[in-house]
């Protein structure tokens, strides 16, 4: 949500609020309509997420549809062609996996 540009905090007569993740993912489809889908996809994560962290038990069925549901919202809302991902990994290997604000000159991988 800090990607997205949803504040994590509310305000309100002078007073500030911390909004949960639930209130963020809702303003999140509010602020971003073409991407509600993957709002609610968010959702059924942070669900699953809760129920890892305050309810008893979590099965790995559980954590593997979560995988499955965060493969799919990054697809929606993030460039993932084949090409894209090959580039990256293409840059990421020429710098030696150095950040790239730490190289002031990079040789251009060959297309």
């Amino acid at each position: 949500m800090d990607w997205e540009g949803i504040p994590r905090k509310w305000s309100s007569n002078g007073k500030s609020y911390n909004l949960s993740l639930h209130r963020r993912i809702e303003r999140f489809k509010t602020a971003k309509p073409t991407f509600s889908k993957a709002a609610d996809l968010l959702l059924a994560v942070k669900w699953i997420g809760n129920v890892g962290s305050h309810g008893s038990v979590i099965r790995v069925l559980d954590v593997l549809d979560a995988v499955d549901i965060l493969d799919r919202i990054i697809q929606q809302l993030y460039d993932t062609s084949p090409a894209r991902i090959e580039r990256k990994a293409e840059e990421i290997i020429a710098r030696k996996g150095l950040p790239a604000s730490h190289i002031t000159s990079l040789p251009m991988p060959p297309f």
